[in-house]
């Protein structure tokens, strides 16, 4: 008892070790992931900033800041004149690709809140915000000749202007000069932007990782996409920045959502992202937990065996010591000459006798389990007339009665031969005699019978006992089984006797089984195959 609690407990004691190496295997994968997801997310944030520091340099520098300039230049040469298109706008041949993001250019006199606009159709909504916009700007406008961007939202739709004054010098300031920002060409300058090189460091990767690992979305308000590069990935190791004030706001309402494909992860983080293990540690976890389960429930078994094999042999010791007790008293008590007549004396050898064939026969199913056990069991297989085997068996069966109140009738509706081993044979139907003799009432008639069915040779005993209950019908044949008719029966016997029947007939390649019987009782029914019986009449 003591060993099997030592071992179950070192057994949940590697359990518990195991979950715990299991929770640190699980827990430093996933900070080492955590850690690497952060490093990810930093340097989309690098990727990020670079990008913005490019775009305000590529529309602000070589877009917004010429434009500006070269409006100003104009509208100081020609202040009356009406307001060109931005195609007409003298510039320079190297900046003037920035004409491009002018849809129109406007003029507003902040004195008499006066707009005028190169575009013929306006339209009084954008008139209207322009003017309220730029009225309440005008005074605030910066007089170092630098630009202004404003967003706004007109009928539903976001709109881009930038603005500067007219002549920074004047006091107090009442003209500006601007345009609006042709947003369908904004993006082909983001994506220029973008084409100057690789957003991350050259020193990362050894300049092996370009612009194709990274996703890129601009976007201006909430869903107006103006620039996208890639899908967005998934797992998503990215940030999302607004332009902000920089640059005086000028890109303030426009977005960038950028991240860097996972599967670039070892090229820039040691390790790269390490899969979850938990889905195999937990597997391992269980595949231990049920090995040691398993063993916890080995050790219940073989502690149940060994307490099955105790009982048995002190069964044995008890059934051994009965007859033995008799088989000495009588011999003892005949050498003394105490018996005082001559059929006290037959009487007492008739016990001896009686006892010594029990005792024979216990030995025997002693010996036969033991063969069984270790399967080196022998059988010597010969043709046999089936009802004068019977009826010798019931003969050698009859002194084992301790008294002649059990009567053994048998039922034969024919005699066929068959091919058995005799021996297994005696113990078969002396151990289903002994069985119904001990189970049944004192005063009872047990059948043994034997007839064809279904072309197979079915031998049975018939008893008036309690009968067997149908969910010990299977556990009644196995080894140190015994089902007492009532919980305080004190019915003796090893508990082997049925299970050294079940293996001597399924050596003969028979079935056995038990029901209810004709009379109350139980029917334990010996199946032989036709094969062995037609065998042996051909022998015959």
């Amino acid at each position: 008892m003591r060993r099997f609690y030592l071992i179950a407990l070192l057994l949940i004691g590697s359990l518990l070790l195991v979950g715990f190496l299991t929770s640190q295997a699980h827990y430093a994968v996933t900070s080492h992931r955590q850690t690497a997801e952060a490093v990810l997310r930093d340097y989309a944030d690098l990727a990020s900033s670079e990008f913005v520091r490019r775009t305000l340099t590529e529309v602000g520098y070589y877009g917004y800041y010429p434009l500006t300039t070269a409006f100003r230049a104009w509208n100081r040469e020609n202040p009356d004149a009406p307001v060109v298109p931005p195609a007409d706008l003298p510039m320079e041949e190297e900046r003037a690709p920035a004409r491009e993001l002018a849809r129109h250019l406007f003029r507003f006199d902040g004195g008499d809140a006066s707009l005028e606009s190169s575009a013929p159709n306006l339209g009084a909504a954008v008139s209207q915000e322009l003017v309220r916009r730029l009225g309440q700007s005008v005074a605030e406008a910066p007089n170092d000749g630098s630009y202004v961007s404003l967003f706004a939202e007109i009928d539903g739709e976001m709109r881009s202007f930038v603005y500067s004054m007219a002549n920074p010098s004047e006091e107090p300031p009442r003209h500006l000069i601007g345009f609006e920002v042709d947003l369908s060409i904004l993006g082909s300058w983001i994506e220029r932007a973008v084409g100057r090189g690789p957003l991350l460091p050259p020193a990362l990767a050894d300049g092996e990782l370009g612009n194709d690992s990274i996703f890129l979305e601009v976007t201006l308000g909430e869903d107006d996409t103006l620039f996208r590069m890639g899908e967005p990935y998934e797992p998503w190791f990215g940030v999302e920045q607004p332009f902000g004030d920089s640059y005086r706001g000028v890109l303030e309402e426009i977005t960038v959502r950028l991240a860097i494909d996972p599967e670039v992860a070892p090229q820039l983080v040691i390790g790269g992202l390490p899969r979850s293990r938990l889905p195999l540690l937990l597997g391992v976890l269980g595949v231990v937990a049920g090995l040691i389960l398993i063993a916890i429930l080995q050790l219940r078994r073989e502690r149940a065996l060994i307490k099955l094999r105790s009982d048995f042999v002190s069964r044995v010791s008890h059934e051994l010591r009965t007859p033995l007790t008799q088989i000495r008293m009588f011999a003892e008590t005949l050498l003394l000459g105490r018996m005082r007549t001559p059929g006290d004396s037959r009487r007492a050898l008739e016990i001896i006798d009686r006892e010594s064939r029990r005792l024979s026969h216990l030995v025997e199913n002693v010996l036969q389990f033991s063969r069984s056990e270790h399967d080196s069991v022998q059988l010597a297989l010969e043709p046999r007339l089936l009802a004068p085997l019977l009826e010798e068996l019931v003969d050698e069966f009859n002194p084992l009665l301790d008294s002649g109140e059990v009567s053994i009738v048998t039922r034969l509706d024919d005699n066929p031969r068959v091919t058995v081993d005799e021996d297994a044979m005696r113990q078969i139907v002396l151990n289903l005699l002994e069985n119904a003799v001990k189970y049944g009432p004192p005063r009872q008639e047990v059948q043994l019978g034997a007839s064809r069915a279904n072309g197979r040779i079915q031998l049975w005993v018939d008893d008036e006992g309690p009968g067997i209950r149908t969910a010990d019908r299977e556990r009644i044949w196995e080894p140190f089984q015994r089902v007492a008719p009532d919980p305080g029966s004190a019915l003796t016997g090893t508990g082997i006797g049925l299970s050294v029947v079940r293996d001597l007939v399924a050596r003969h390649g028979g079935t056995t089984w038990v029901e209810d019987g004709r009379r109350g009782g139980a029917r334990f029914v010996v199946e032989l195959p036709i094969g062995g019986a037609e065998g042996a009449e051909a022998a015959g």
